[in-house]
């Protein structure tokens, strides 16, 4: 629970900062840019507070980490970041990096990575679904693809013969890939 307390306060901190500059002076909101700006935004927070937005994390007993790469956290068994780069891990290696979109985060928690991506289409999560297929996800496949009330809703999972299974999914604009042991 703390963990979820801390990295909400730790969202927030960090959206006040990306949403600080007249954000709302645009003419048309645009949910997209909004989603990348906020991503981003820990580049732009101060080293007074990067330090406690730390110190307050290891008050709970939570590593947390502002780098040029985003936020880092440890926290027992599960880590993750907001923001940053493509994660390099056991479970990431299994799937293809996307050429596209921007890693809004990632966490890995029980046997299992989760990576969310603003910026992105549905056609492009399409597409990624069958690079992952080409992969070896290919046992047990399941999609679905609806649209109602104009929000598009898109989804891939199976599983590879090494006993994992993966989902990639999209929905108002985020796409989000899931590996996990099955």
């Amino acid at each position: 629970m703390k963990k979820y307390l801390l990295i909400g306060i730790l969202i927030i901190a960090v959206l006040t900062t990306a949403f600080a500059d007249d954000y709302y002076n645009y003419n048309d909101f645009d949910y997209s840019q909004a989603l990348k700006d906020a991503t981003n935004a820990y580049k732009n927070i101060t080293p007074e507070q990067k330090r406690a937005i730390e110190e307050s994390a290891r008050s709970e007993g939570v590593e947390v980490k502002i780098t040029d790469n985003g936020v880092l956290y440890k926290d027992g068994d599960s880590e993750g970041q907001y923001g940053g780069e493509w994660p390099n891990n056991k479970y990431t290696q299994m799937v293809p990096k996307p050429n596209f979109g921007t890693v809004m985060g990632s966490y890995i928690e029980y046997d299992s990575c989760n990576v969310t991506l603003c910026d992105v289409t549905v056609d492009q999560m399409k597409a990624y679904a069958s690079k992952v297929k080409q992969q070896g996800f290919n046992i047990d496949v399941e999609v679905e693809d609806s649209t109602a009330f104009g929000v598009t809703i898109y989804s891939y999972s199976a599983r590879n013969r090494k006993g994992y299974e993966v989902e990639v999914s999209f929905a108002v604009g985020l796409g989000n890939i899931t590996i996990e042991k099955d």
